[in-house]
């Protein structure tokens, strides 16, 4: 499938180039320069509205827009107060740990650690994740799933800085999935989800708290937590084992990751055309592009977001992280938007005050009580 049968099938949006990126990979975090912005879109989806609030009640079961700029960090928030989001609240537990028959990992410095668990396994390959928690067990852990990004063509769990916040009271599970070399569109979205599951079966043995997961990634991995946060309920989605265990996400934190791929101006941004070509293949494009849209299912039964974006993001245009805060911002969402002045794709965005400032507040706001 060419570029040009690629634009013959979307909708071109105008974007203004500042500077023209380069990587041999899409999404990885070295670029820089690119801002745009557009119009806001949603997709009414009764049937799957009524499928997460069925998801979200199993795992609790079983187990307008305000302006902020930070001026010590010069970011600007913007965040919806109004929220009518009371369907992903839920419960802390507090449970004590019998710490006797819980597996306590390896302990490395501040951190305990538990590598190469392996939660799937797909045509005879198994599917790893790693397991990193404080060194205090003593009660249930929030769980915190990271998802790596590398345009779905490359990448891997032991990359990234999820597992930086173990030593703040969190258990992270940094999880690998298919690429796009391997198995095209909703693999990706297939194993993601199955991780979820598998933790929740196993949460348990490793002291954590199943109605306290959320989902952080970035860039593509930003895109697969967006769409585990939006695409509760979507059946195609939920494949492998443990489906009587829900792979819904209490919370969503998105770093600059793509949301809807005809929004895009391809012969602007060629990194990113190439890898959306690999993930969705040959056949049925346009319709594995729309389902592989987190803005499509987007309804007020999600969790709440953190959007970073940085305004000079030459691999994603922030135009991409808009329309998704944009669509929650009026499904009644609880969503927060951050923009980084200067930041490119991933540049700007290592471990420190965004981390310090924003995530882990995020995370101890949604997922602790």
């Amino acid at each position: 499938m060419t570029k040009k049968y690629i634009a013959t099938i979307l909708i071109i949006i105008p974007v203004a180039l500042l500077g023209a990126g380069a990587g041999v990979y899409f999404f990885w975090q070295n670029n820089n320069q690119d801002q745009k912005s557009t119009q806001a879109t949603t997709t009414d989806q009764p049937a799957e509205q009524n499928n997460k609030q069925a998801d979200q009640s199993a795992i609790l079961n079983t187990s307008d827009s305000n302006i902020a700029t930070d001026t010590s960090t010069n970011t600007t928030s913007y965040s919806d107060t109004n929220s009518s989001n009371t369907n992903n609240t839920s419960t802390q537990d507090t449970t004590a740990v019998d710490t006797s028959n819980l597996d306590q990992g390896i302990l490395e410095g501040e951190v305990r650690k538990n590598l190469d668990l392996y939660y799937t396994t797909v045509n005879g390959k198994k599917i790893y994740l790693d397991l990193y928690r404080p060194v205090d067990i003593s009660q249930k852990l929030p769980l915190v799933i990271w998802i790596h990004g590398g345009g779905w063509q490359a990448g891997d769990k032991a990359n990234g800085q999820g597992k930086e916040i173990a030593s703040y009271g969190f258990a992270v599970a940094s999880i690998n999935y298919r690429l796009s070399d391997e198995a095209t569109f909703p693999a990706q979205i297939q194993d993601v989800k199955a991780a979820v599951r598998w933790l929740r079966v196993y949460a348990d043995k490793y002291g954590l708290d199943k109605n306290n997961f959320g989902a952080w990634g970035d860039s593509a991995g930003g895109h697969l937590a967006a769409l585990l946060g939006t695409s509760g309920g979507v059946a195609e989605f939920e494949q492998g084992d443990n489906l009587n265990y829900s792979s819904q996400v209490q919370a969503v934190c998105d770093w600059y990751g793509p949301t809807d791929f005809s929004q895009v101006d391809y012969s602007q941004y060629e990194n990113y055309a190439n890898s959306v070509e690999a993930l969705v293949g040959e056949t049925d494009a346009a319709d594995l592009m729309q389902k592989a849209n987190p803005i499509k299912y987007v309804d007020n039964n999600d969790p709440p977001f953190l959007i970073m974006h940085g305004d000079q993001d030459s691999i994603v245009p922030i135009s991409q992280s808009d329309i998704l805060y944009q669509a929650l911002n009026t499904a009644g969402v609880k969503a927060e938007f951050t923009k980084i002045p200067g930041a490119g794709h991933g540049d700007g965005f290592e471990f420190g005050e965004h981390v310090l400032g924003k995530v882990v507040p995020f995370f101890e706001q949604n997922l602790r009580d």
